[in-house]
């Protein structure tokens, strides 16, 4: 059957008209809805279509938890051509009562035949914090790996914007991915550093890749080291690749200035699992502040009769240019 397909309706309280599914893990509590299908079926089979869905009022409850949505929106297209398919999002907004949400233009495309079909996924305008507070906020409950990474989400706290995200692969397995990100923020957690204004794109595979990244303001935490925030300019290129359980990252010549002093580092850490990492750095510092320098040196890593003569040995003093190169683990 060859035809073209066009229908409307709008509802009020749609949920007292669906079927009732005993193992839904959350109630309908109230839908209001519009939808618009376009489509063409060639040989019964859909070909393309759109669909413009408009939810003014969706209430999701379980037990004595209700969460209201309004102002849910979405446009989908679907195109299929031979063993191929596509299927964009675009205009998706709602508001919960953790904020609004509005993400940009997303599109999956997968192969429609065979064992371990090839898959794509772009998407753009992805904003973090408020995806963010979205999983956090969510009051019900979520499987364990979701629920882990909501609790990391909620000490992180990241912030900023994915302008643009794409991932290929076959099948489960994850082959290729590149993202572009701008004014990127997290808060420190033990080991992982925090940082605010960071910008650039990574791309790569799980196995090796690159990342560049700079930044005219970035504030940096890094809270074994130091108790306070380091900030200057940024700018450079990180590679990094595995070998067995080895992972080995290295970076380009490293400009970073502030108002302190100019440097340039090249650096190089391998990591292997239950081992002290292997670091490799050369640095060379330029008009340096002498006044400044404890604030730099890691007196929180020393002893503390060698941390507090640190903090109090160089009290003033210019550098002109200094050099340092350091070895180990």
């Amino acid at each position: 059957m060859d035809a073209d397909i066009y229908t409307r309706f709008e509802g009020k309280r749609l949920n007292e008209w669906l079927p009732d599914i005993e193992k839904m893990p959350l109630d309908l509590g109230s839908l209001d809805a519009s939808v618009a299908l376009w489509g063409t079926l060639e040989g019964g089979e859909p070909i393309s279509g759109q669909l413009q869905v408009d939810v003014p009022t969706l209430t999701l409850s379980q037990a004595d938890t209700v969460w209201p949505l309004t102002g849910l929106s979405l446009r989908a297209s679907l195109l299929r051509e031979d063993d191929e398919a596509t299927l964009s999002l675009s205009n998706l907004s709602g508001k919960s009562p953790s904020g609004p949400l509005t993400l940009g233009d997303m599109a999956l495309h997968w192969e429609t035949q065979g064992e371990r079909r090839q898959w794509q996924l772009r998407a753009n305008e992805l904003p973090v914090h408020a995806i963010s507070q979205q999983l956090q906020s969510w009051p019900f409950s979520l499987p364990e790996p979701a629920d882990k990474v909501r609790e990391q989400l909620s000490v992180l706290s990241p912030r900023g914007v994915l302008e643009g995200l794409y991932l290929s692969g076959h099948a489960r397995d994850l082959e290729q991915f590149q993202v572009r990100f701008a004014g990127l923020a997290s808060q420190a957690d033990d080991k992982i550093p925090g940082v605010k204004g960071l910008n650039g794109w990574v791309a790569g595979s799980p196995e090796k890749g690159l990342a560049h990244l700079y930044s005219d303001n970035l504030l940096l935490q890094l809270p074994r080291l130091y108790d306070h925030e380091l900030g200057g300019q940024l700018a450079g290129v990180f590679g990094w690749q595995r070998h067995g359980d080895a992972l080995t990252v290295r970076s380009s010549r490293l400009r970073v200035v502030n108002p302190d002093a100019h440097g340039e580092a090249m650096i190089a850490v391998t990591a292997r699992p239950e081992a002290i990492p292997e670091l490799r750095l050369a640095a060379e510092i330029y008009d340096g502040n002498g006044a400044r320098a404890n604030h730099y040196i890691p007196l929180k890593r020393l002893p503390d009769g060698l941390s507090s003569w640190l903090g109090q040995a160089i009290g003033d003093g210019h550098l002109h240019r200094g050099q340092c190169s350091i070895k180990g683990r």
